[in-house]
């Protein structure tokens, strides 16, 4: 009897030192994944008012977490658009091990000429597997920028490889396709660009320059449905840096305007409303025929 006794005593202080071993752990595991949901949902409010983007080096073209919470360089979709899919395997995936090279460097100074690709495409933070804190990105451009200059080139081929050497905050390379719609291209002087408006399927941004010139922006070019307005009139819209939409922009101050209406658009939202009417019409017509019959 003495020796079960025993065991009971042992049991129970050897259960009470498990359990408050495991509930170290539960608390150290809850409180971990806590402060995670207090970084998302302050990035997602920092994200609603600062439209930057977030790259996550740890599966960033496979995984479609990080797009839940912020704007997001990588994501995951089973239809990319060619274009980009070419953008990510020649310029951001060569970007990537970079940034990886250099942080396990030590060198935490990541900056536009290190990766010219995710500057343009207006990355701020970069997450970090095993970190605790995302680490900045300190050559994000913007939504929208002037260009000083634009380099010609000849083949979609030499546009993508133009990216590497590029300083995108002051060149925009520009296949020679679109040299007729553009035009000459200059310095635009003392220039300011703000994002007024963001919207995935159209922005408001208000620019001015001395001068004028080529406005960059921060958004997949894709011809089918996009357009351009400066102060409401249309304005072409090009392809540059071998990925996204710029629009030249004369002197003074604009407004700018891109929206997505694809060809047809206007006409199938119209059925669509004719449709939902009748089935409108339909209904009240049935119900008048029951309560008849019902008299």
């Amino acid at each position: 009897m003495a020796q079960e006794r025993q065991r009971i005593v042992d049991f129970d202080t050897q259960w009470e030192a498990a359990k408050g071993r495991w509930e170290d752990r539960l608390d150290a595991k809850l409180t971990r994944r806590y402060n995670r949901v207090i970084d998302a949902a302050a990035f997602e409010v920092l994200n609603a008012n600062s439209h930057y983007r977030v790259f996550d080096l740890a599966n960033p073209f496979n995984d479609a977490r990080t797009s839940y919470f912020h704007k997001s360089v990588g994501g995951y979709h089973g239809a990319k658009l060619r274009r980009y899919q070419e953008f990510i395997e020649r310029v951001l995936t060569p970007e990537r091990a970079t940034v990886i090279q250099s942080i396990q460097s030590g060198n935490f100074n990541l900056t536009a000429d290190m990766a010219p690709g995710l500057a343009m495409l207006n990355t701020r933070y970069l997450l970090v597997p095993g970190a605790e804190q995302p680490l900045p990105f300190n050559g994000g451009l913007g939504p929208a920028w002037f260009v000083d200059e634009v380099q010609w080139v000849n083949t979609a081929e030499e546009e993508v490889g133009a990216i590497a050497g590029l300083d995108p905050a002051r060149t925009a390379a520009v296949h020679q396709s679109f040299e007729e719609v553009l035009g000459r291209v200059g310095n635009p002087g003392s220039d300011e660009v703000r994002l007024a408006q963001y919207h995935p399927e159209g922005s408001t941004y208000e620019v001015s320059s001395d001068k004028g010139g080529l406005l960059v922006l921060s958004e997949v070019h894709y011809p089918v449905g996009w357009t351009a307005l400066v102060d409401g009139e249309d304005v072409p819209l090009v392809r540059v840096n071998a990925l996204l939409s710029a629009l030249k922009v004369p002197a003074g101050s604009h407004e700018v305007q891109l929206q997505y209406e694809p060809e047809g658009w206007g006409t199938a939202r119209g059925l669509s409303r004719a449709g939902s009417l009748l089935w409108v019409i339909l209904l009240v017509f049935c119900g008048w025929m029951l309560r008849r019959k019902a008299e």
